[in-house]
Formats: structure tokens, C-alpha cells, sequence
């Protein structure tokens, strides 16, 4: 028996029905294209958002880190002085031999640490709205706080002093400066930034590795040979000790 199916009018071309199933078939394949476009370019866009996120997380915890270094770099050179003066504070006899050794601490205390990453972060609401998070915000304020306080406390802490008493020309005024008070200074600073920048590492899931492989992205300021521009400072100030001897045997003679 062979049975035939045929299409009921109602659903045939031209009929109402099937006007209307064209429609519903049409609208949703456009409502499908209109959520895919927009939810695509969501998906995008939020990508986009989180990638320029976390490279300026990475930048800022880059910047942490050289001023770290460079902390640490400073703490080696006070921790150095200190030893240098005990030595001369147990045995003057040594003082000729090891006043110099208190240079590098000097120029360490007067160095200037890079602000640009700084200032893009402090300048910019930008930024602000991509990192949006008000505690890691919080937490880098904090940081930045502590670079600047650090800077004034150890400038205080030296260079005043040194001025006042230059510490190469006598025994007396190489004594009189506070390598002790530095040292704690400069071991309290670098123990609590240190803390901070664990604490936005953490926070912000970021692995030692992943910054490493970010690192590598810049190019690094070369750096000066500290070795050589000690000696070239512990020669200029031998030089200048040896002329001010020099000009007492013949001072000028004024024209009268």
C-alpha cells in the first residue's frame, strides 16, 4: 500500500503559515549571527582587558624589583662601611687604609632610584581602571611611599654628616658618622617592601617564572663598573688631599 504525504495547505508556499516560519527561521538565524558578533567581540575585548591587566601588574612589580636590587646593592655597601669603621674604632691604626672603603656607602646614599613607572601609575586613571583592583592600588601606594621614604631617611642619615664632618680626613670625623643607625635603616625598609611585593605577587597570581620571562621583554641601562668608579673617586680625593697639603706650604699670594 503505498501512502503519500502531502503538505497541508496551510504550511504550502505562498500560504500564510509558511510566510511566518520563514520569518521565525529568518529572525532566529540573525538573532544567532547578532550573539555570536557581540559576544565574540565581548570575549575579545575582555581578553584584551585582562592581557593589558596583568602586563601592567607585571610592570609595576618589574619596577619593585630594580628598586629592590638596588636596596640590596646599598645595604652591602653600608653593611661594609659599618665594618670598615668598627675595624678603625678597635684598631685607629688602620684608619689610612680603610677610610675609602666608606665611599661607595656615601655615593649609595645620594643615588636616585628610576620613577617612570612610578609616575605612569600615580598620572594615569587609566591605569587605575585597568588594574581595578582598590587593594593592590592600596598596596603599591604603599610601596612607592616606602622608596621615597627610604631615599630621605639614608640621605639624612649620611649625607648630612658627611658634609659636615668629610669623613677621609680625619680619624675624628670618620668616627662621628652613623653607619650603625643606617645599617637598621636601610635592613627595615628592604625587609617590609620586600613583604609588599610578595604580598602583590601573590595577589595577583603572578609566578616568579612568568615574571622572569617578562623581564627579558626590556632592555636594561647598562651598568657602570662600581669597582672603577670607587677607585676613581678614592683617587680624586687622594689628589685633593695632596694639593690642599700642597697649597698650605705655598697659598696664594694676594696682589696688593
Amino acid at each position: 500500500m503505498n501512502i503519500k504525504l502531502h503538505t497541508p495547505k496551510s504550511l504550502a508556499n505562498g500560504s500564510g503559515l509558511a510566510t511566518v516560519k520563514q520569518f521565525l527561521l529568518s529572525l532566529v538565524a540573525t538573532t544567532i549571527s547578532i550573539v555570536l558578533t557581540f559576544g565574540t567581540a565581548y570575549f575579545v575585548d575582555k581578553h584584551k582587558k585582562e592581557s593589558q591587566k596583568r602586563e601592567m601588574v607585571m610592570m609595576l612589580i618589574y619596577d619593585f624589583d630594580q628598586s629592590l636590587q638596588m636596596m640590596q646593592k646599598n645595604d652591602s655597601s653600608f653593611q661594609h662601611a659599618l665594618d670598615a669603621q668598627l675595624a678603625v674604632a678597635r684598631h685607629p691604626e688602620q684608619y689610612d687604609s680603610l677610610r675609602f672603603l666608606i665611599l661607595d656607602a656615601i655615593m649609595a646614599s645620594q643615588a636616585s632610584m628610576q620613577k617612570t613607572t612610578e609616575q605612569i601609575f600615580t598620572s594615569s586613571i587609566e591605569t587605575f581602571n585597568t588594574i581595578s583592583n582598590a587593594y593592590f592600588i592600596q598596596q603599591v601606594s604603599s610601596f612607592y611611599m616606602s622608596r621615597q621614604s627610604y631615599t630621605d631617611a639614608v640621605r639624612e642619615a649620611i649625607s648630612g654628616p658627611a658634609e659636615k664632618y668629610p669623613p677621609a680626613e680625619s680619624i675624628e670625623n670618620f668616627l662621628q658618622m652613623d653607619f650603625p643607625e643606617l645599617v637598621y635603616l636601610s635592613g627595615s625598609y628592604l625587609e617590609g617592601m620586600t613583604n609588599i611585593r610578595n604580598i602583590c605577587m601573590e595577589m595577583m597570581h603572578i609566578s616568579e617564572k612568568e615574571l622572569a620571562a617578562f623581564s627579558k621583554k626590556y632592555t636594561l641601562e647598562p651598568q657602570q663598573d662600581d669597582e672603577k668608579k670607587l677607585e676613581r673617586m678614592a683617587t680624586m680625593m687622594k689628589a685633593e688631599e695632596t694639593l690642599k697639603e700642597a697649597r698650605k706650604k705655598f697659598p696664594v699670594q694676594e696682589n696688593k
